[in-house]
């Protein structure tokens, strides 16, 4: 026959063992809907010319950049010439950085907690005046 004392020890571990599971299991739901909401707030967004043309500063919320995302990785820029990146994008940035760099247009703070430097939607031309590279960068 099982003391009493014990009883009362295993029902308290079991009490415990049921607390921590509990609390493991909430933990696990909060952290699922942190990362489903960071996935929500981070995927490109496809190309859309009154977002992008609205103030840098108005779009806080990184549309700006998920559009550009979205125009890199289905390489919608390749190709274009620079009159029908004009008429997409707008007139590009002025800036003396990138100068490398054919149309630079700025896209504003980078993303992430602590956001120092701005990002950038960086092209190159080929020799016919069309778009032949396209990327994403920090200054």
């Amino acid at each position: 026959m099982v003391e009493p004392h014990n009883k009362q020890l295993a029902n308290a571990k079991f009490k415990w063992r049921r607390v921590f599971g509990l609390l493991a299991l909430i933990v696990a739901v909060g952290l699922s809907t942190l990362a489903a909401i960071h996935f929500w707030k981070a995927r490109p967004l496809p190309f859309d010319r009154a977002v992008w043309n609205a103030e840098v500063e108005d779009l806080e919320d990184f549309r700006r950049h998920r559009m550009a995302d979205w125009l890199v990785q289905r390489r919608r820029l390749i190709g274009m010439s620079r009159g029908e990146v004009l008429s997409a994008l707008g007139e590009p940035t002025v800036t003396s950085h990138f100068r490398e760099y054919d149309l630079v247009y700025v896209l504003g703070n980078e993303r992430g907690w602590l956001s120092i430097d701005s990002e950038w939607l960086l092209m190159r031309l080929d020799d016919t005046g069309r778009v032949s590279a396209v990327e994403i960068a920090r200054d």
